[in-house]
């Protein structure tokens, strides 16, 4: 080979690693390509949450190379920049900045309430020539609703899942008097808020409430407060990992009736945390409409890529690209924010998977809700399981 060819091929390949590495992903050439549309995604790769990120990106992904097989928007591939937030405001704050700085056309994500909150805000108080429209597959807290034109959910809030967990209580478990344990973050005390208001109307009773920070691995203290108050079912809200350990403290205390969980427990870790205490756990699942044609696509697409099915949040994350890049296609590549936006807020999108997805004023899904599901072990240990409809 000559010396001069061998030296461009050496360095096309330092290029090549260089924008692997810069988290560029999804097709289209490097993210500096006039070729592809850029997409940013902000998710916590790494932490506590990772395992949730990763199913969550897979939906992503899935729906990057669908689009692309497609012939992308306007014959421009889509180009996914992911960043990682650690589950921490500061970098998911960085994050956010790294993207507006590649001039991405939209953004994914994020997950956790508290990080949403914080990089819609940043992004609100840009000027209209530099926001961009956000959309989250997994942030549930009913303060984010409103908080931004620009800011959209493709799964049902909690002001819809706080209430349907209290029906579930009085109406299909026929219990009243409820133990609460949540998460004491706007995640956590927001579904508080309209689980405990619906209870109420219901005829149901909080007996007690107890909360606990994101990170907590002892629940002894708040566990046997509860359980003094002898309650007839406890719901518990927060994330897989504290879930998993209050349930196997509630039932070392001696507590056997009825746990129901908030949608966050929907994890293949949760197994090896909770062992045998997770056995029928009930927990809240955002529904789908799993009889559409293009979940029915979705679900083979998925199994053919990844040899599984989809996990917790896969389908609202594929969702989420999908709205995005719809309205690219309809209103042009180059189109403002602001025309995104606008269009966002009047359309219904009728080719996602999840369901026809239509936002309300205030970015909210319209329609949709939680259903009961329950977890099903695969042996007296629990080491492995599934999850099921309920109960």
């Amino acid at each position: 080979m000559d010396r001069r060819w061998g030296a461009l091929v050496a360095a096309a390949l330092v290029v090549a690693v260089g924008l692997i590495g810069s988290g560029c992903l999804g097709g289209g050439g490097g993210g500096g390509s006039s070729g592809s549309i850029k997409i940013g995604v902000i998710l916590p790769l790494t932490g506590s949450l990772s395992s949730i990120a990763e199913v969550i990106k897979t939906g992503i992904d899935l729906a990057a190379s669908d689009i692309n097989k497609a012939g992308g928007v306007g014959g421009k591939k889509v180009n996914l920049i992911y960043k990682d937030d650690k589950l921490d405001t500061t970098t998911g704050n960085a994050a956010y900045d790294e993207l507006i700085g590649e001039k991405v056309k939209g953004i994914v994500g994020p997950i956790p309430s508290t990080i949403t909150l914080q990089v819609i805000t940043k992004n609100d108080a840009k000027p209209d020539t530099t926001k961009v429209v956000i959309v989250s597959p997994a942030s549930t807290a009913t303060e984010l609703a409103g908080k931004s034109s620009y800011f959209f959910r493709t799964i049902p809030s909690d002001a819809i899942q706080g209430p349907d967990a209290a029906t579930v209580i009085v109406n299909t478990l026929q219990k009243k008097n409820a133990g609460l344990l949540y998460q004491n973050d706007i995640y956590g005390t927001g579904l508080k808020k309209e689980f405990s208001t619906k209870l109420a109307s219901l005829g149901g009773t909080l007996v007690a409430n107890e909360a606990f920070p994101i990170g907590q691995t002892s629940f002894n203290v708040q566990v046997s407060n509860i359980l003094s108050t002898s309650p007839e079912v406890v719901f518990i809200v927060g994330f897989y990992k504290e879930i998993s350990l209050s349930i196997k403290e509630f039932r070392s205390q001696g507590y056997t009736g009825p746990i129901l969980a908030s949608e966050a427990i929907e994890n293949n870790d949760i197994f090896q945390i909770g062992g045998s205490a997770l056995k029928d756990i009930l927990f809240m699942k955002a529904s789908v409409e799993s009889s559409r044609s293009s979940y029915t696509s979705f679900l083979a697409n998925y199994s053919q890529k990844y040899g599984s099915k989809p996990g917790a949040y896969a389908d609202y994350g594929y969702d989420a690209l999908l709205v995005i890049v719809e309205s690219l296609r309809a209103k042009g590549t180059d189109a403002s924010s602001p025309t995104i936006k606008d269009f966002m807020h009047q359309s219904t999108f009728t080719s996602t998977v999840t369901r026809n997805i239509q936002f309300d004023s205030k970015g909210d899904l319209i329609g949709g809700g939680y259903i009961l599901y329950k977890i099903q072990c695969s042996d007296a240990q629990c080491a492995s399981g599934t999850f099921v409809p309920g109960p």
